[in-house]
């Protein structure tokens, strides 16, 4: 079996630099997906929508000022996007994400309203292997995890989206010791 995607492999090659090649590719996995930093975030926006919705519909009920209807308005959509949304949105975003390793890098290339190539060196891989195969591999150096929420580096919206994150990582990568081991074994051209 390939490790190499085809369509993969020429989305990327405006990318290449001369004499690179790709020896890996992949897209992460589809659908709803939790991760560590969920612990925090789930019960945080839980807290958040639901006195959102308490204070909405306590104006409403007992005729309040029109003004403070208003006034909780925007916080019952935040609320409604932290909770539900947030999910819809990240799913989305890893379904224009793809993956690939070359003899010299590690590339994240999305596609939003324009496609944004992310690079990194193969040094200082680092992986994260569940039971099942499926894993995370990041490179530049540790980071992501619940602890990386709260350092500088991640105080962006890849806090409420890691597939947001400006760190070249494979998110939820199947059998993700595959690309790991090509990344720390494939000789680097110099």
């Amino acid at each position: 079996m390939s490790v190499v995607d085809p369509s993969i492999a020429s989305r990327l090659q405006p990318y290449l630099r001369a004499g690179e090649r790709v020896t890996w590719t992949g897209r992460p996995a589809v659908g709803l997906r939790l991760y560590a930093r969920d612990l925090f975030l789930v019960p945080f926006s839980l807290l958040w929508g639901g006195f959102a919705i308490f204070w909405e519909t306590t104006v409403v009920t007992q005729a309040g000022p029109g003004f403070f209807s208003l006034w909780g308005l925007p916080f019952v959509v935040i609320g409604t996007y932290l909770i539900a949304g947030r999910f819809v949105v990240d799913a989305w975003l890893r379904a224009r994400t793809v993956y690939a390793l070359t003899n010299e890098r590690a590339l994240v290339l999305r596609k939003l309203h324009a496609e944004k190539l992310l690079t990194a060196r193969l040094d200082a891989a680092v992986v994260e292997r569940r039971s099942d195969g499926r894993g995370v591999l990041r490179f530049g150096g540790p980071a992501g995890g619940l602890a990386s929420m709260f350092q500088t580096r991640g105080m962006g919206w890849d806090i409420w989206h890691p597939s947001l994150s400006d760190r070249v990582e494979f998110l939820d990568v199947q059998d993700v010791m595959t690309p790991y081991r090509l990344a720390v074994g494939e000789p680097r051209a110099t």
